[in-house]
């Protein structure tokens, strides 16, 4: 896989993510025109089912760091800062325009509320950021990770990850009003469900399963992407995400896509970090009134979109001054 198909496929992950986070409620789907249901459910709430991103972007970069380990790059440290970085940035504009629109209660909050989703451990400001402490967990053993993984056999590492995913996912599932109110078991308990997708993808990296892919199944890909989909519309339950993620990056990587396809895609990609870290601040806790108020289902998501890439490229543009400046300073 190159650096451009993984960002593309960063792009593919953001606009799924966009889509869950839209119309995962009924909520919030019960503000939108919606005209399709199966069996009483609104079809928009089961497409979200094709649209967890999570295990995407955790195998995206299992395969991405494995690379850089197989090249000699083993201190992921300044990939950590610069995530830090990124991060605080869309603190600094959003929990400033927070005190604005919501008031003080909320944002910043106390000390301690500041610290703890400065520090990624709380996610207070942002619910939909509880991913970044357990991916920088992820990041900063990785290399402890890659190097069991080549002195063990690869069967048993991947069974372990397998249970760990299993056991986690149960305890998430039967005592989740304490895991989320106990960061202590909570962040333990991401990590571990995250180790799962986190091997796959550095799996597909070592045995080149792309490669692989594409010799058995010549010019069925698209077919292919079609069956795993209506198999997982099938399928109410999320314990099979990574599955289905690790084989659709396995089958969408294959694709031929129009130019212009592939241009958005690789756009959006490349604000993947941006648009994730502040999207459900438009669409959940500042704005949230004025991005359901486009009433159908496409102009909610394309005006979600709309703000979140042009909100991202300001963002964009603030990291790279400061990463320079801070470049400069190191020097």
């Amino acid at each position: 896989m190159t650096l451009h198909q993984s960002t593309v496929l960063k792009g593919v992950a953001l606009l799924f993510m966009l889509y869950l986070h839209l119309f995962m409620s009924l909520e919030n789907v019960a503000l939108c025109h919606t005209c399709i249901e199966v069996d009483g459910i609104p079809l928009i709430i089961l497409l979200t089912r094709l649209t967890n991103p999570v295990p995407f972007y955790i195998m995206l970069s299992g395969y991405g760091l494995y690379v850089s380990y197989s090249n000699g790059r083993k201190n992921n440290i300044k990939r950590v800062y610069k995530l830090y970085i990124h991060y605080w940035i869309t603190i600094a504009v959003f929990v400033t325009l927070g005190c604005w629109v919501v008031g003080g209660s909320g944002y910043p909050g106390n000390l301690g509320i500041l610290l703890g989703n400065l520090s990624g451990i709380s996610h207070s400001y942002n619910n939909e950021t509880w991913f970044l402490f357990p991916y920088v967990l992820l990041v900063l053993s990785s290399t402890f990770i890659f190097r069991l993984f080549d002195r063990m056999n690869p069967v048993i590492l991947l069974f372990f990850s397998v249970v760990l995913y299993l056991t986690t996912a149960l305890i998430r599932h039967f005592y989740l009003d304490y895991v989320i109110t106990h960061m202590w078991i909570y962040h333990p308990i991401r990590f571990f469900n995250l180790l799962f997708p986190f091997i796959i993808g550095m799996m597909i990296c070592k045995y080149g399963l792309i490669l692989k892919i594409r010799t058995i199944y010549k010019g069925k890909f698209f077919f292919l992407i079609l069956v795993i989909c209506l198999l997982r519309l099938c399928i109410s339950t999320g314990i099979f995400n990574p599955l289905y993620a690790g084989i659709f990056i396995l089958l969408f990587v294959q694709l031929r896509l129009p130019g212009w396809l592939d241009n958005f895609l690789f756009c959006v990609g490349k604000r993947s970090t941006s648009m994730w870290l502040i999207h459900s601040y438009f669409c959940f806790y500042l704005f949230h009134d004025f991005i359901y108020g486009a009433y159908y289902p496409i102009l909610i998501y394309a005006l979600l979109f709309i703000c979140s890439y042009i909100s991202a490229m300001v963002i964009d543009s603030i990291n790279v001054r400061i990463n320079k400046v801070l470049a400069s300073v190191n020097r």
